[in-house]
């Protein structure tokens, strides 16, 4: 199976707040409270650490000048305000644009974040009142969907229109992105989800907005419920191939392809209609994964696989892909499934620049795990990274944060480098300069 889903865009660091506890009267308290109709929860008090405070109550010896973060309990969520006020780090926390206070993962594996593990539970019910809800509680669950399950996504997406324009209601877009912008990543992030493909196949708008306008593609993907095509005359499939190429309509030679593709038998199948549809099911697929159309790109390299063959050309086409994902992980810092990502890019294409990115990015795992003092896994992939590239320069970094490498293994390896660097000059001047022993 190509598709592995990825886990969402991440920003981490922690932020907190200041709050001033109200009393009823309007006046101070020199304690900390929480004054929402929400159970807060995963608070995190400069050193100290709270499971849970009910709606009303205080922080024992917590003043009310106290940094204080956390989030709200997901099933009493929707019983909190949401106003730009000093509770909204904590929505922000909730909604996963911030990692957990108490417990934010492993270095480098956002993914295990307490508050985002807990938006898998997000319940669907929080959608029952959607056209009541306020554009910033629409932006704010949309957020949240990111990391919500495949029902929750499948529901957002048979409430939301790609097509609005939420730059002017939604005065939190320009922190955690907007309506559209945000469903668009959780479909994305979700995977071949039956439960979001269905909802997706119910509104042409987001089909067209995926990239997935052809719903061949969708069937492409897992969902049998798609009708399979009908059988035309090779003669007929060949001669609108040819037309649409030579006319420069891109759209209409995919649809040829995708239908031919998407027969359970190619055994009638021309061999020069065979190469020209796995010609443009190969150009679709780089055109879309350009534009991070990811479910799209899987749909048309499955139906490639089927009438390419085991090609390099197909095997490298599938690599880019994986490339791909691994970048928007990296870039997201979420390095477990960039590994994932580019593990599967090395093994499909073989690719030396695959295997090297992916030992140093074991290697910063492995460095980012000895500083958090997680020695176990530190050794653990700075093995993995040296069974690849031993000698890279950031698997030799990451050697040095190892608290128990043995001091003659740096002498070792630096007599190594040493007798390289020798060779590698010696080479390099009979090639510039001949024989000089001569």
């Amino acid at each position: 199976m190509l598709f592995r889903p990825a886990l969402p865009c991440i920003v981490l660091g922690m932020m907190t707040f200041t709050s001033m506890g109200l009393a009823e009267d309007g006046g101070s308290t020199n304690q900390w409270k929480n004054t929402t109709n929400a159970s807060l929860v995963a608070l995190r008090a400069d050193e100290k650490t709270y499971s849970i405070l009910a709606p009303g109550q205080g922080l024992e010896g917590v003043g009310a000048d106290v940094s204080v973060a956390g989030r709200f309990k997901i099933d009493e969520w929707l019983n909190a305000e949401l106003k730009t006020n000093q509770w909204l780090p904590f929505h922000l926390r909730t909604a996963g644009h911030f990692l957990d206070a108490v417990d934010p993962g492993k270095p480098g594996d956002p993914s295990g974040s307490a508050n985002l593990l807990a938006l898998r539970e997000l319940p669907v019910s929080y959608l029952t009142h959607w056209t009541s809800l306020s554009a910033n509680w629409k932006c704010m669950l949309a957020r949240a969907s990111r990391h919500a399950s495949d029902a929750f996504i499948a529901k957002m997406v048979s409430l939301v229109n790609p097509r609005t324009d939420d730059r002017t209601q939604c005065q939190l877009r320009s922190q955690i992105g907007g309506l559209v912008d945000n469903v668009e990543a959780a479909i994305e992030s979700n995977g071949t989800s039956i439960n979001v493909l269905r909802a997706l196949s119910q509104r042409p708008d987001w089909l067209e907005n995926r990239g997935l306008s052809n719903r061949l593609l969708l069937r492409a993907l897992g969902l049998n419920e798609i009708a399979p095509p009908k059988i035309q005359e090779t003669k007929t499939w060949l001669k609108e191939m040819s037309q649409a190429l030579d006319l420069g309509r891109e759209n209409q030679a995919r649809a040829v392809a995708v239908h031919f593709a998407s027969q359970p038998s190619h055994a009638r199948g021309s061999q020069i209609l065979r190469r020209m549809s796995c010609s443009v099911l190969d150009s679709a697929a780089a055109s879309t994964r350009r534009q991070n159309l990811w479910l799209a790109t899987e749909a048309y390299l499955r139906l490639a696989i089927k009438i390419c063959g085991d090609k390099s050309t197909i095997r490298e086409r599938i690599a880019q892909y994986y490339r791909a994902r691994a970048e928007n992980r990296t870039a997201a810092l979420d390095l477990m499934s960039a590994a994932d990502w580019l593990t599967a890019a090395f093994w499909i294409a073989r690719d030396p620049n695959d295997k090297a990115f992916l030992a140093d990015t074991w290697a910063e795992l492995a460095i980012l795990r000895f500083r958090a003092e997680d020695n176990f896994s530190g050794r653990l992939f700075l093995n993995y990274a040296r069974d690849l590239e031993p000698l890279r320069p950031r698997v030799l970094t990451a050697a040095e944060f190892n608290p128990e490498t043995d001091p003659r293994a740096r002498v070792g390896v630096a007599i190594v480098i040493f007798f390289l660097a020798v060779f590698s000059w010696r080479r390099l001047k009979r090639v510039l300069f001949g024989d000089l022993s001569r």
